[in-house]
């Protein structure tokens, strides 16, 4: 048998309560998303979508799978019994859908996207503001090279 010291086991309960922990979760079908409720009062959605665990299943999960929810381990896996499948919850909260190489593919696939939405912003903001967009000088050197 181990036997820890109070300072000891107050330590662990310090370090236990810096990391992130599930207290809810549910799944959201008009929207695809899993929501997350953190105990430090951070709440999350992530489009199922983009959990790699999910792909490498055989079907693709149903809306009525994905209905039951467990919290695990003190808070740190979100459970789905009906699928027997667990995601890691402090994983979501920071970005990490899954592996290295999957969050790889996960950029190289969204960069379209968040690239469009980068431009519309941006062009929104030059009407609200009424800047006009600033054109390159390069144009200008060649028309001036040109000219000489």
């Amino acid at each position: 048998m181990v036997v820890f010291t109070r300072e000891e086991y107050e330590a662990a309960g310090r370090a236990g309560e810096k990391v992130p922990v599930a207290v809810a979760a549910h799944y959201n079908r008009s929207n695809r998303k899993l929501e997350i409720s953190y105990a430090h009062g951070v709440d999350i959605a992530v489009p199922i979508v983009l959990i790699q665990e999910f792909h490498f299943m055989a079907k693709w999960p149903t809306p009525s799978q994905l209905a039951l929810i467990e919290i695990w381990g003190a808070g740190s896996s979100i459970y789905f019994p009906r699928l027997d499948e667990a995601v890691w919850a402090p994983g979501l909260l920071i970005g990490a859908y899954g592996s290295k190489i999957w969050m790889e593919e996960v950029t190289r696939a969204t960069a379209p996207l968040r690239a469009r939405a980068r431009t519309k912003i941006i062009r929104a903001k030059g009407r609200q503001t009424g800047r006009l967009r600033q054109r390159s000088a390069a144009p200008l050197l060649i028309e001036l090279e040109r000219r000489a």
